[in-house]
């Protein structure tokens, strides 16, 4: 919802919204009168999402784009593993292993990818932009384009760096593709010595021989502590060809890349999840910004004021004229009790019940256009009763249960009837009631048989 409402603030930047007719519709609605700014926000959001066509189409491409951003994700993870792979195969492509050249090979771009994260951490860059994660939102925004994608994508990134999570976020996702990419070179570089022999030497022009050793006893501090393997200083300067120094070699290799590549990375990312969901968890609408601060005033300007009515004594009362009868249509026209079909695959069925009852069957919903056009003829008459009808077979979504919220707003009694249950699948049946009840309709009064309401309609 947070996505959504960041998004239409944007939209509303390009003109391209009206909510003159949601903001009145929300001034009628007494229940509203105390509720809080952002569950005001909120409400405006959901009744757009009927009342606006550039607004009806934001959940939907939120979702597609949000789909789109998984893929993409998984995408990169494969990638992350088969360069890892790569890295392995095209260190190990000979049976003379280059220690140096490996270890380089190996751990050099994880060395590089941290270094780069400090210099923009040093130089102030947090937006994230120049990371490996924005990659991902770069594809996301790209593959999205036909739905919104890239105006989508900056929304949220928007809405996210206000609780300055984004560089945590897009850290924690750069810090676990780097983390496949360590772990699939160890998976594969135990797979190549293990069905291969490799001598193990080193080749340099300019370095001597107690640089080198030097250097491996350095690197090999930390893999000894943990258990794996380190050749001794007269290994590494002698280069025994020996199945001893071969699995000492083997060992300080694996206890490098697992000290060195997988444990920074695990840290790293344990430290961004941890951080960039802390700060997510107090992510709200910032009601300080001046678009906020003049909706709400727009909003609560709307409200009609609740004045103390007096009724005169009817003693005292003389008729001043002839009485003018009501026009029909009219909101001082006879009450009517209505039957509303929401995308029922067999409205037809309704239509003895609504005849035989004197119900005024409206419509069937299918459709924004639907919606809309319903809305309207509410409005303009005096409805003392709906009976909201929907077939429990199909998918229970947020656009019906916010089209019966606005009933129950424009309405003084709404039911409920979930018809064909017994024919549906459970788990959508469930869906529908567990929305129903989020609305405020306790499962008791979610019926299946529309003839026992249609009867009591009747009699009112």
């Amino acid at each position: 919802m947070l996505w959504l409402c960041e998004a239409i603030r944007q939209k509303e930047g390009t003109g391209s919204i009206d909510d003159t007719e949601v903001v009145a519709l929300m001034g009628r609605d007494n229940g509203l009168r105390d509720a809080t700014n952002e569950e005001l926000v909120f409400q405006r959001a959901d009744r757009l999402t009927l009342a606006n066509a550039v607004v009806s189409a934001l959940p939907k491409n939120i979702d597609i784009v949000f789909a789109y951003a998984g893929y993409a994700f998984i995408g990169l993870c494969f990638l992350a593993l088969i360069l890892g792979a790569s890295a392995a195969a095209s260190a190990f492509s000979r049976t003379t292993i280059n220690i140096a050249f490996v270890f380089l090979a190996l751990l050099g771009p994880h060395l590089l990818s941290l270094f780069w994260m400090v210099l923009l951490l040093f130089f102030g860059s947090r937006s994230g932009r120049l990371s490996l994660a924005n990659g991902w939102l770069w594809l996301s925004e790209r593959i999205g384009r036909r739905h919104d994608g890239v105006f989508l994508v900056e929304s949220l990134r928007t809405l996210v760096s206000r609780a300055d999570s984004l560089p945590w976020l897009l850290m924690g996702i750069s810090h676990f593709l780097w983390l496949l990419f360590a772990l699939s070179s160890i998976g594969f570089v135990l797979i190549f010595l293990g069905v291969e022999e490799y001598a193990f030497v080193w080749k340099t022009t300019t370095w001597s021989r107690q640089f080198f050793v030097r250097a491996v006893e350095i690197t090999g501090w930390a893999p000894a502590l943990i258990g794996f393997s380190v050749p001794s200083s007269d290994d590494v300067a002698t280069l025994k060809n020996v199945d001893s120094v071969r699995k000492a070699w083997a060992g300080w290799l694996l206890g490098s890349l697992w000290v060195y590549g997988v444990m920074p990375r695990l840290l790293l990312l344990g430290v961004s999840c941890w951080t960039a969901i802390s700060r997510l968890r107090v992510l709200a609408l910032d009601f300080s910004n001046p678009h906020y601060v003049v909706l709400l005033q727009r909003i609560r300007n709307a409200f009609t004021p609740l004045h103390d009515i007096v009724d005169p004594d009817p003693g005292n009362v003389e008729p001043t004229g002839r009485e003018l009868p009501s026009l029909p249509g009219s909101p001082s026209a006879q009450p009517i009790n209505a039957i509303i079909p929401y995308e029922l695959r067999d409205p037809a069925l309704l239509a003895s019940i609504a005849t035989g009852n004197h119900l005024t069957l409206f419509e069937n919903v299918v459709d924004h256009d639907s919606q809309s056009s319903t809305l309207t003829r509410i409005r303009s008459q005096s409805i003392q009763r709906i009976i909201f009808a929907c077939d429990s077979r199909n998918t229970a979504d947020r656009g019906a249960f916010q089209f019966l919220r606005i009933l129950k707003s424009l309405c003084p009694e709404v039911r409920v009837v979930l018809m064909h249950r017994d024919s549906a699948p459970p788990d959508k049946a469930a869906n529908w009631v567990a929305g129903f009840n989020e609305i405020g309709f306790a499962e008791s009064e979610v019926v299946s048989d529309l003839s026992s309401l249609a009867d009591g309609a009747s009699n009112l």
